[in-house]
């Protein structure tokens, strides 16, 4: 290894998995495929899968699986059990139904955080062009920032709560952290957001992010009956603990809108076949209801105060929306 690369920060990619065989069989290949100069591994942490995902990984080349039962899972907790397990000085944050658009993923990740000696770098996500994915979502770049985004405490210093929204909307699907930053600035326990929470908490400490637009992971939820209206509340929701932020009320999907979902389909997706068009139109129709319905009931909430909002939340159980093996494109 030469100089150069020894001069790089080691990294480590933490995954946490449950029941992933659904992606990995595609898409972890490409993962291993990363063309970063320095050292880098991967750390899986398993919530008891029973569909061959730890067998599958366990044989990997720089793969280390480490198993917890599924009662411990958290979102927040689970990854700070990875932090400390990382043996890398970076840490690269990502879920098992994403994937790496290139082979410079880690490099781009690296590369921003160093140049701007951040606490961490949030990418971005894009979903692919494929017949199962939503058309109406399909990454179609047009002209894109070339530059990094820059975020500090001055930032959200007497920001409006909106303003203190956008300065935190990172994302764990891609997000590069500095191992001394994360073990200093754990993770809340939290249900849902504890990215979002992990941002805020690092501005107010006088900490530094970014947001970088090169590095992209493909990453898909197909929204089957439901799904939609569990995570667009708890989004409404927990923006609304971390920010006194409130959304404006959703708009019912009109025929404008069957128009646009129409014209993309055809011009830019280029789908003609009327079943496949009727398919999607109702797709995104649905998803707009559900939208607007649980917006609505959010709002509404929120106007009878904290008992109502309480009441609102515990009615969708116990655990956060999570795609499934069979949404995987």
């Amino acid at each position: 290894m030469g100089k150069n690369n020894r001069a790089l920060k080691s990294v480590t990619i933490i995954i946490p998995t449950f029941n992933a065989m659904g992606w990995f069989r595609d898409s972890y290949a490409e993962l291993l495929k990363q063309d970063y100069a320095g050292k880098w591994d991967i750390l899986v942490i398993d919530s008891g899968s029973i569909d061959g995902t730890v067998e599958f990984l366990k044989d990997l080349p720089r793969t280390t699986v480490y198993e917890i039962p599924l009662a411990k899972f958290g979102h927040g907790k689970t990854r700070n059990l990875g932090a400390n397990l990382a043996t890398g000085d970076l840490i690269l944050m990502t879920v098992q139904d994403a994937r790496p658009r290139s082979t410079n993923w880690i490099t781009g990740m690296v590369e921003s955080l160093e140049r701007h000696s951040l606490d961490g770098v949030c990418g971005n996500q894009a979903v692919p062009h494929s017949r199962a994915n939503n058309p109406l979502e399909w990454y179609r770049p047009i002209s894109e920032p070339i530059q990094d985004d820059l975020i500090d405490f001055s930032s959200i210093q007497n920001a409006s709560p909106e303003e203190r929204k956008n300065a935190c909307s990172w994302d764990n699907v891609n997000a590069l952290y500095r191992k001394s930053s994360l073990l200093a600035h754990p993770f809340r326990d939290v249900r849902f957001g504890e990215d979002m929470f992990w941002a805020l908490d690092v501005l107010e400490a006088h900490g530094k992010i970014g947001y970088t637009h090169r590095s992209k992971v493909w990453h898909y939820h197909h929204q089957h009956p439901g799904f939609t209206k569990k995570r667009v509340f708890y989004v409404h929701y927990w923006r609304h603990k971390a920010f006194e932020y409130l959304p404006e009320a959703h708009s019912r999907w009109g025929i404008l809108d069957s128009i646009r979902a129409i014209k993309t389909m055809l011009w830019h997706a280029h789908i003609y076949s009327p079943s496949e068009l009727i398919k999607w139109l109702q797709y995104n129709k649905q998803l707009a209801k559900e939208s607007h319905e649980i917006t609505g009931e959010f709002l509404a909430a929120v106007r009878k105060g904290e008992e109502a909002l309480n009441i609102l939340y515990t009615s969708f159980g116990e655990h956060s929306p999570v795609a499934t093996s069979d949404q995987a494109e």
